[in-house]
């Protein structure tokens, strides 16, 4: 399995239980122990590291070249500002990560399990894993884009529970959405805009060129 998570915090076994029963593993002591190729792990960050407990777990610079050839979704805080990017250069083939802090609300009234703010807060994350997974960086970003807009229908329902609440998991789907990166050799290559000038600038130029060389022939008749 590659599903890991750090069962020694309480945070983030919540977190665990709002994404769902997908086959969770308990991170190893020793990270060389993750040995699968496509690797999901949810646990507290920073921005150049991953924690256990309250140990340095992956730290950028030091250990995170044990993801070379690998890819792997970092379901921490803040680890898609150094972390992801040092992984990356290290030799992983993909890396997902959350630039800012993750950010998900939980309502005391209801156990974890049944608590209906922290399964939407997640939503996104488990469409997410499920795409990356199943075909990789780029197809799971867009598919946490969408399942933040499908994660939005469910906002009216949580409202007639506490309106005032549903309006903060509103927001925060939308913040873990815009700071969710991605880093991969699979990359669709875009096409820089001074091409696409190129592009659509020539051919009006020669158009133009070829209608000044008609005139001028038509002068020397």
């Amino acid at each position: 399995m590659n599903l890991y998570i750090d069962l020694s915090d309480k945070d983030v076994k919540v977190a665990g239980v709002g994404i769902g029963d997908i086959g969770w593993k308990e991170l190893p002591v020793n990270p060389l122990e993750m040995k699968e190729d496509k690797l999901v792990i949810l646990s507290h960050g920073e921005i150049d590291r991953i924690k256990r407990g309250y140990y340095d777990y992956i730290v950028s610079c030091f250990n995170d070249i044990i993801f070379k050839d690998k890819s792997v979704y970092f379901i921490a805080c803040d680890t898609g500002k150094i972390l992801a990017d040092s992984t990356f250069k290290k030799g992983a083939k993909e890396v997902l990560a959350y630039k800012q802090k993750f950010l998900f609300l939980t309502d005391e009234r209801y156990s974890p399990e049944n608590d209906p703010f922290l399964k939407v807060c997640f939503y996104p994350v488990r469409k997410t894993i499920e795409a990356f997974l199943k075909n990789g960086v780029n197809e799971a970003i867009k598919a946490h884009k969408l399942a933040t807009e499908e994660a939005k229908s469910f906002i009216d329902e949580l409202a007639k529970v506490n309106e005032s609440e549903a309006m903060v998991v509103d927001s925060f789907i939308d913040w873990n959405n815009d700071n969710l990166v991605g880093f991969s050799k699979f990359a669709v290559a875009e096409i820089p805009e001074i091409v696409w000038a190129f592009i659509i600038v020539v051919p009006v130029l020669l158009s133009t060129f070829s209608q000044i060389l008609e005139k001028l022939r038509g002068v020397t008749k």
